[in-house]
């Protein structure tokens, strides 16, 4: 398998996540979560407006499974789900 390396910062500043286009599966660590929920971004070294590109960088992703770091694995992706989850949360990402 070949996966590609992103720098997501926002949660943490040295965030990664790991993407595998052939089996469109993203492994994001804490940047985003099934059931609409993201990382914290009230942690030293954390940012609002980093994690807000991350998830929107991330949203431009085709996701079919997402493998987070915490919470459940989400095998079956809707369309739009990161794009969706990174919109709710906006207001509070700035």
């Amino acid at each position: 398998m070949s996966w590609e390396v992103l720098h997501i910062p926002g949660h943490s500043p040295g965030s990664i996540a790991l993407y595998n286009p052939d089996g469109k599966i993203l492994i994001p660590g804490d940047t985003v979560y099934a059931d609409y929920a993201i990382g914290r971004f009230d942690l030293h070294g954390a940012s609002g407006p980093q994690l807000k590109d991350s998830l929107n960088l991330l949203a431009g992703l085709e996701v079919k499974m997402l493998l987070p770091g915490h919470n459940r694995i989400m095998e079956q992706v809707p369309d739009g789900y990161i794009r969706h989850t990174a919109r709710q949360w906006e207001p509070y990402l700035t």
